[in-house]
């Protein structure tokens, strides 16, 4: 089963410019955002986007890998550093990112992004 929250990171990290969003389950396996991207678990247990972009995480070591080649790696600090320039760090209520954005769990099937700023 995907994650809610997970989908929403990604669907942040995928956007390029970000903007507010919400992430809701669909009831049967995928997940459905506001910004118009939506996921589902590919045949390996990945995520795999309506863009065709896939997210593979590695069962052993937990980094994550893009099929349109974005890479991760995580820093002293804790920060998760995307190749695209968006850094990420869980806190107590979900993910913090270096351009102001959060994303939260809302509820059980509800996960939202959004500026600080706002």
């Amino acid at each position: 089963m995907l994650s809610v929250l997970e989908v929403a990171v990604f669907a942040l990290v995928l956007m390029g410019q970000p903007e507010a969003f919400t992430c809701v389950t669909d009831g049967i396996d995928g997940i459905n955002c506001t910004n118009g991207m939506s996921a589902s678990p590919d045949e390996n247990g990945d995520i795999r986007f309506r863009s065709g972009v896939t997210v593979i995480k590695d069962r052993r070591t937990g980094t994550l890998s893009f099929s349109n080649g974005i890479t991760t790696h995580m820093d002293v600090a804790g920060w998760v550093q995307f190749s695209s320039g968006v850094s990420a760090v869980r806190d107590n209520w979900g993910f913090r990112f270096n351009n102001g954005f959060v994303c939260r769990q809302t509820a059980r099937d509800t996960a939202k992004c959004y500026s600080k700023a706002k």
